[in-house]
């Protein structure tokens, strides 16, 4: 764009303000201009954060589309074909690399809406009420209270989104947050981004790729004014949907600005150290080829793998997913698996349907791993806890079982003949199947932790018929991949079902009698 462009768009965007609201902020008033055709200068002035080159292109990206639209929405012909190439697209679709600073990005481009476009309208949504609260709100929060304009005194964060304090509510610009509901029909979901409207608005998708295509469907009918666009941003760790499409589809690339955020690409480095050491870690432990390296360090989808028995979309989904805990009911459930060959020991706990804790000892001493276990259940009490009592786990297994009985101490032994032994090769193959089924009706619930999810995703399916049989771990460590302590442990987890008061008449098909525990609403799952 030319001086001279810039300086007719500049008249425009002025003569469209003044027919609208003043900015009610008037301490600010002989700095908003400025800020507001150069967001860099707002992200350093008014937020006190110098930004990396991919956040800095971003924002000038997002500028640059606004006043294309504007342009052409105003001058018709007389306009550039880059500002014709801007306007005619939807907005801007960003897959990043892990820890490159998307949230708080998002946060300040919320915040430069607020301040420097007083009549602006925009809504922020996400898979998850908790990714809006406790990540992205959260990040709003800090950027304000970190300001050197105390911009904090100005703008208001709540629970119903970001507003500028100008009277009531919602009487000056606002941004309202929608969690989007992933689980409804595709009309459902798209009441996350639809029913607002406005000459400047911004529609932002926060962790897109855990977004189903129903909540973009509202997008063209939605932005018909002057200058709407959307944002969508989010680790790409699906190959499929619409996010996904933004960059690979060549139809619908065409309506979107794709941005990819490789961390080896990034100047991180230079204003907070460590991502160089980050990227070293991901590359030894999972390799350059691996699913967690494309999508955590280069920004890229995974690649398809039909032998992967649990798909990575639905377990990344099920990351902080939020399950209620019924804390009288659900029981709570020690996974074991001891460690061996340099291994650490894990102890995972679940309580009903949701993972709350996953600990780990690497002591190679059985005895040091059954009395870190059993302090564990002397602490918690759990319902259940399973452990593998084959191999080196016997050990631990007959220990627990001396002193911690009276807590339920059952082992496992994934060589052993599964209960539908038409259908699985072995009870490792049933027990990964059963978790594999929890994640796809979506009723389990992780926290993030890295290991655990490529440990997950890593589970490969190595005969499909006539019955199912997986890559052992044996195997697995041959051929260089990370051993599914983590993921084992869950599986373990999954050995007994404890039934709730609200379903104890409903007998669990996968049960064996054999293997119940008697008198405790426990069942094999």
């Amino acid at each position: 764009m030319s001086k001279n462009d810039e300086i007719q768009a500049k008249k425009l965007l002025k003569q469209l303000r003044e027919e609208k609201q003043k900015n009610p902020v008037e301490e600010l008033r002989s700095h908003v201009e400025r800020w507001q055709f150069d967001p860099e200068l707002f992200f350093v002035e008014a937020l006190g954060i110098k930004q990396t080159n991919q956040q800095r292109a971003l924002v000038r990206l997002v500028l640059e589309m606004m006043l294309a639209k504007v342009r052409v929405g105003r001058r018709g012909n007389d306009i550039t074909d880059r500002e014709r190439e801007l306007s005619g697209k939807l907005g801007i679709s960003v897959m990043s690399g892990k820890g490159l600073g998307k949230d708080f990005t998002v946060a300040g481009l919320c915040a430069w809406f607020l301040v420097c476009w007083s009549d602006f309208v925009g809504l922020v949504t996400a898979p998850t009420g908790k990714q809006l609260e406790d990540v992205l709100s959260s990040e709003v929060s800090r950027v304000l209270k970190a300001s050197p304009a105390n911009l904090w005194q100005w703008v208001t964060v709540d629970k119903g989104g970001f507003f500028l304090m100008n009277g009531p509510k919602k009487a000056g610009a606002f941004i309202t947050k929608r969690t989007a509901n992933v689980k409804g029909g595709a009309e459902e979901q798209g009441e996350a981004l639809a029913g607002l409207h406005g000459d400047f608005m911004c529609l932002m998708a926060d962790e897109a790729s855990g977004l189903p295509d129903g909540v973009f469907n509202p997008l063209e009918t939605t932005m018909t004014g002057i200058c709407n666009l959307a944002i969508l941003i989010g680790n790409p760790t699906r190959n499929t949907g619409y996010f996904y499409r933004t960059h690979f589809n060549e139809r619908d690339r065409e309506m979107w600005e794709a941005v990819r955020w490789d961390a080896e690409e990034s100047d991180l480095e230079e204003i907070k150290p460590g991502l160089k050491a980050q990227i070293a870690r991901m590359e030894a432990k999972y390799g350059r080829d691996s699913n967690a390296f494309r999508i955590n360090v280069q920004g890229l989808p995974p690649l398809d793998e039909y032998n992967t028995l649990i798909p990575l979309d639905w377990i990344q989904s099920a990351v902080g997913r939020d399950i209620e805990i019924d804390e009288e009911h659900d029981p709570l459930v020690f996974g074991v698996d001891v460690g061996r060959g340099g291994d650490p020991s894990i102890c995972l706990h679940r309580k009903g349907r949701v993972v709350i804790d996953i600990r780990e000892n690497k002591s190679a001493d059985t005895m040091v791993v059954a009395r870190w276990v059993m302090q564990q259940m002397e602490d918690f009490e759990p319902d259940a806890t399973v452990i593998d009592h084959n191999a080196v786990g016997a050990g631990v297994y007959d220990r627990l079982r001396e002193l911690g009985g009276s807590y339920g101490v059952y082992g496992i032994n994934f060589a052993e003949n599964p209960s539908a032994k038409e259908r699985f090769r072995n009870l490792r193959a049933e027990m990964y199947w059963k978790l594999r089924e929890e994640f796809q009706n979506r009723t389990i619930s992780i926290p993030e932790d890295e290991e655990l999810v490529y440990e997950l995703s890593s589970i490969k399916v190595e005969e499909y018929e006539p019955r199912l049989l997986l890559k052992s771990k044996k195997k697995m460590k041959l051929d260089g991949d990370a051993s599914p302590n983590k993921a084992d442990a869950l599986a373990h987890s999954y050995y007994v079902y404890a039934l709730s008061k609200a379903s104890q008449q409903k007998r669990d098909p996968w049960a064996d009698d054999s293997r119940s525990a008697g008198g405790r609403g426990w069942m094999s799952a």
